[in-house]
């Protein structure tokens, strides 16, 4: 094989095993976060979408979400922590990592979760939508016995993000590895491949400025550049050791 075929391969081999290595890993963290999708938020979605648009996928979370509290809103009897209307839906809430908060006036009137809602720091951010990297809130008002209660659904995003950055820091980690194995492979192979025929070029030239025609020149088993210029100098060393014979 020539040696302009071995540099040639020599790059595809170091552009297509990273890729491919890139891909599978790829392909695995991103089912781990299509996973975590159902499993924390029983959120359906495909591998394309995640890999599209992962930006939509909180906003639809906290969408799905807000459909439950609306949907059980008809059914609200009695604002209490014992309220079993509200019991219901935050149980229904906590399926998809969330709860369910009702204010009115800065005062407290149910809090779903209360350890995550100080976690959270929720209080720093009490409105009808908001939205970070660790939660979400949609809420609404209403009114229940001349009161208006603010009630708020509060969703805990920190399981998407925090696997949608495992998945893009495992892209780029695994890319960046095995580019540079493969880098530091073809390196030691492409070394390899040419100090052997270029030593044997190397003794060959030495002893031919040294005058010895007789003995043949050791060529080393391969189909490169350097291979054909030492069959040549052989062939010529016999002609030339041959004339000098005749004389």
């Amino acid at each position: 094989m020539s040696s302009r075929y071995k540099l040639i391969i020599s790059l595809i081999i170091a552009v297509i095993i990273p890729f491919l290595t890139t891909l599978i890993v790829a392909f695995f963290s991103l089912n781990s976060t299509k996973n975590c999708l159902k499993t924390e938020y029983g959120y359906e979605t495909d591998l394309k979408k995640i890999l599209d648009n992962p930006h939509s996928i909180p906003s639809e979370i906290t969408d799905n979400n807000y459909k439950i509290l609306t949907s059980g809103l008809p059914g609200i009897k009695e604002i209490s922590e014992e309220s079993v209307s509200l019991q219901d839906i935050n149980t229904k809430l906590e399926k998809s990592n969330a709860f369910l908060y009702i204010v009115s006036e800065g005062n407290d009137k149910y809090v779903g979760n209360p350890g995550k809602y100080h976690e959270l720091e929720v209080f720093k951010h009490i409105s009808e939508y908001y939205q970070d990297d660790r939660f979400s809130l949609r809420g609404l008002n209403s009114e229940y016995e001349d009161d208006i209660l603010s009630y708020i659904v509060i969703t805990d995003l920190r399981a998407f993000t925090k696997n949608y950055r495992n998945f893009i820091r495992n892209v780029i980690i695994t890319f960046i590895i095995s580019f540079l194995l493969c880098a530091m492979l073809l390196i030691i192979w492409i070394y390899t491949q040419f100090m052997g025929p270029t030593s044997a070029l190397k003794s060959a030239a030495e002893q031919i400025s040294r005058g010895d025609l007789k003995s043949p020149l050791e060529i080393p088993e391969s189909d490169d550049e350097i291979i054909r210029i030492l069959q040549d100098l052989e062939v010529m060393r016999k002609r030339i050791n041959t004339i000098l014979e005749e004389r």
